[in-house]
């Protein structure tokens, strides 16, 4: 028994040494573990996608990170600049194929940054700077870049160890573009009508164009640059009424007056809306007969 006593006092002796060494270690959280760094957020991308919509002011953000496992506790001041052309040849060389069309730098004067430095306050840790393109100016065709880099910073450094260019991507938008499923069939004509037992399914894509008109390419063709001019179609919604022009965008022979629609966004569920093109037209095929093509387009978002 008296061991046992002697066994059990000095476990409980061993327990609260430890417990007194434990306590007299430091928390190695407790200071910093990473130096603080500065980052463009996306740049580890190279590539960043911003929607701009035709007919708004044209405005996105991109946004500097202040790294480091404690929160700053100094205001951080950041000052962005344009990044050389080098690096969209590099990216072209990279990821851009033969035939296709190359990236180019969005024009100086076709967008602003209203202020090229700006300040991450103590304790928090982003800022993020507007940019704002003059979408009247811009190609739908064209592939545009905006070179972005951080050219100062205090007190804390850049992260040069991560990619420190951001490249931005300019995707032109509208009320009436995105990415729409979509149920369609075309016929022949027989005597002056749809031959309805002779149909064939299409598919169709989109892109916006302007402010209320967004194209797609005719049936179902490579989305590709070289069959845009033969198979491009546009369609335009009447924001008063609905109702919906169809054209051909450049040199497919869809017949005069042929081509109609509408356009509804319809509620549902849970905030839930359908936006829905229903349009018809009639083209000359290369057989030289002519075709009569309806579809239904959908898309469903908040």
């Amino acid at each position: 028994m008296k061991q046992y006593n002697n066994d059990f006092i000095r476990l409980m002796l061993g327990g609260l040494l430890c417990l007194f060494v434990s306590a007299c270690v430091s928390d190695p959280l407790a200071d910093e573990q990473y130096t603080k760094k500065l980052t463009l957020v996306g740049a580890q991308d190279e590539l960043q996608e911003k929607e701009v919509k035709y007919g708004s002011d044209g405005e996105f953000f991109v946004t500097v990170y202040c790294g480091g496992t404690k929160m700053h506790e100094d205001d951080v001041t950041v000052t962005l600049g344009e990044a050389d052309q080098s690096n969209i040849d590099n990216y072209n060389y990279k990821n851009v194929l033969e035939g296709e069309i190359e990236y180019v730098a969005l024009p100086k004067d076709w967008y602003t940054i209203p202020s090229y430095t700006s300040v991450i306050k103590a304790g928090e840790r982003y800022v993020r700077f507007p940019v704002r393109v003059d979408t009247e100016k811009i190609d739908t065709d064209a592939r545009y870049l905006i070179p972005l880099k951080i050219v100062d910073s205090s007190p804390y450094p850049v992260n040069e160890q991560a990619d420190t260019v951001l490249l931005v991507k300019v995707k032109m938008i509208n009320d009436y573009s995105g990415n729409y499923m979509m149920k369609g069939t075309e016929y022949p004509m027989k005597n002056g009508t749809p031959d309805l037992l002779s149909g064939t399914p299409i598919e169709i894509a989109r892109t916006a164009v302007d402010e209320n008109t967004v194209r797609f390419f005719h049936k179902s063709v490579n989305e590709e640059m070289p069959n845009l001019d033969d198979n491009g179609i546009t369609l335009t919604v009447d924001k008063s009424t609905g109702k919906v022009s169809v054209r051909p965008w450049k040199s497919l022979p869809v017949v005069e007056n042929s081509g109609s629609g509408t356009y509804q966004v319809i509620s549902g569920n849970y905030g839930i809306n359908t936006r829905r093109y229903v349009i018809e037209y009639n083209y000359i095929n290369s057989s030289n007969k002519e075709m009569y093509v309806s579809v239904t387009l959908e898309t469903s978002e908040n």
